[in-house]
């Protein structure tokens, strides 16, 4: 390594991994959210269901971490590439996971909307 470089220096490779951390913190916390809530002694006031719930403390701390790697992200690529990825993929990821986790039911439509969607994410980073 040169002299000032360290391993965590901003390199194209680790712009993608922030750019996937970001996506997948930002996924399971959406998802920990919703189970928290699904979870929640409806009986107990709002600020009981929130502070002593480990599912939404879970997704609070991964939407910190989606906050904190999203940044980094941001020092490196456009706001007009990583945002639009991000918040696809997210949702691409967050359907799939409902479906899969937590039984949802998926359409047929919502389907085709995302395989658009996917094609999108293609084209934006071409």
């Amino acid at each position: 390594m040169g002299k000032g470089s360290s391993p965590l220096s901003l390199n194209p490779m680790n712009i993608y991994i922030a750019l996937v951390l970001t996506i997948i913190s930002n996924t399971f916390a959406n998802t920990l959210i919703k189970v928290a809530m699904n979870k929640a002694d409806k009986t107990q006031g709002l600020i009981n269901q929130y502070l002593f719930n480990p599912y939404f403390i879970a997704g609070v701390i991964l939407f910190a971490l989606s906050l904190i790697s999203y940044s980094i992200t941001l020092t490196k690529m456009k706001l007009s590439v990583a945002y639009p990825v991000i918040i696809s993929a997210c949702f691409v990821l967050v359907v799939f996971i409902s479906w899969f986790y937590l039984k949802e039911r998926i359409s047929l439509i919502q389907l085709t909307g995302i395989a658009l969607i996917v094609i999108g994410i293609w084209l934006v980073l071409k």
